[in-house]
């Protein structure tokens, strides 16, 4: 029995076909295996090792220079340890006797002579004048004396020095004294107290 003869053309064509069977396979499998495939790992940054200088040791602090010389180099000591000086007010002082002899030849130089600052201020002795002395038509004049210390305030009572002669018209200029603003006093550049006089007067009015 004879073999059927097959045309050139039919074996290529049937090669083709099963070239382009085996070809498909091929892509199929090779799909299936990348997806079964797990997916590759990220990449791992590269770790960089940073090298720092070492820190150098604290400057120590310089000594303290020492100087040795005379006292005067040395520092002051600290304002608490100066002395504090305490000023003592003087009490206050008699008036000035106005007759004083000239000293003698040879003495200390005297003192500097009582100044006074500002001016003293007595009530209007009018304000004053009792009642009854006016009926009465009885006028006359009082000195008192006033004791005032370095910062022309009053100390202690007012003092009759010259009577008017009438007992009601003392207590008045006593009163008047009493509601009196004085100033201050100095001797040379120094405040002192000091014991000023002063004459009230009680006229009649007109």
């Amino acid at each position: 029995m004879n073999s059927p003869v097959l045309a050139p053309g039919f074996l290529s064509r049937r090669a083709l076909a099963g070239a382009g069977i085996l070809a498909l396979h091929l892509m199929v499998a090779y799909l299936l295996l990348s997806a079964l495939m797990p997916a590759p790992a990220p990449a791992v940054p590269p770790t960089i090792a940073a090298t720092f200088p070492p820190v150098p040791d604290p400057i120590p602090a310089p000594a303290p220079i020492r100087v040795d010389g005379p006292s005067d180099l040395q520092h002051p000591p600290p304002p608490d340890a100066l002395p504090v000086p305490v000023l003592n007010a003087p009490a206050p002082e008699p008036v000035p006797v106005a007759t004083a002899e000239p000293p003698a030849a040879g003495s200390a130089v005297p003192e500097a002579p009582l100044r006074l600052l500002g001016r003293n201020v007595l009530p209007d002795s009018a304000d004053y004048y009792p009642p009854d002395r006016i009926r009465a038509g009885v006028a006359g004049t009082t000195d008192v004396q006033v004791c005032v210390d370095a910062a022309g305030e009053r100390r202690g009572e007012p003092a009759v020095v010259a009577s008017s002669g009438d007992a009601r018209l003392d207590q008045a200029a006593l009163s008047i004294a009493r509601h009196g603003h004085y100033a201050r006093w100095v001797r040379g550049d120094v405040p002192v107290g000091n014991c000023p006089r002063f004459r009230i007067v009680f006229r009649l009015p007109h």
